[in-house]
């Protein structure tokens, strides 16, 4: 059985929230799924806040969020010469 609850987010975490929950209704579902994550690792003795989560979602989530730097650079520096040689 769910249970109504009034939360305040700042305004990034609200749009955030929005983004990795998919659509409005969705919302309770995915912070109840982070909120019993956090919770099994916490049982689990897991003292690492940024231990990978078990969500799809928030897992898709981090591996964008650890690619993103990746991607800008690749589109920022200069592309290798096509026999393979490096430039230094």
């Amino acid at each position: 059985m769910a249970k109504r609850m009034n939360i305040a987010l700042d305004d990034d975490a609200a749009d955030l929230l929005l983004t990795l929950a998919g659509s409005p209704r969705k919302q309770g579902e995915y912070l109840s799924g982070l909120i019993r994550d956090r919770n099994a690792q916490q049982q689990a003795g897991s003292t690492d806040v940024l231990a990978p989560p078990t969500d799809p979602r928030a897992r898709l989530a981090a591996l964008i969020a650890e690619a993103a730097p990746l991607a800008a650079q690749l589109l920022t520096d200069p592309a290798p010469p096509a026999d393979g040689a490096r430039i230094e």
